[in-house]
């Protein structure tokens, strides 16, 4: 369940792939409005699934550029309010790798 504003990590699995996504939504009349939905990267499943902190810890490292360059192309209106929320995206995104590779 959503709370009436959050940030989280979502993802959509393909055949042989994880994409991930930031979202911002926020509830309105009952109904959740995605503010931000914005493509981050993608990492082979063959990767992830399984991978234990080592391989989690070089994962991390090589999408983060990848990652900043799309937190970027959010407009800077909604940087400032995913920012005003308290939550490091960084950490955010690496415990969304930590559930996926749990399975």
């Amino acid at each position: 369940m959503l709370g009436v504003n959050e940030m989280y990590i979502g993802h959509k699995k393909t055949k042989n792939k994880y994409q991930l996504y930031l979202v911002h939504s926020k509830r309105k009349n009952g109904k959740s409005i995605k503010e931000v939905n914005q493509y981050l990267c993608s990492i082979d499943s063959d990767d992830i699934e399984g991978a234990d902190s080592e391989v989690l810890g070089i994962i991390v490292v090589n999408v983060r550029e990848k990652i900043q360059k799309s937190i970027e192309k959010i407009p800077q209106s909604k940087r400032l309010l995913l920012a005003s929320l308290g939550q490091d995206i960084n950490m955010v995104v690496i415990n969304k790798l930590i559930k996926v590779a749990k399975g």
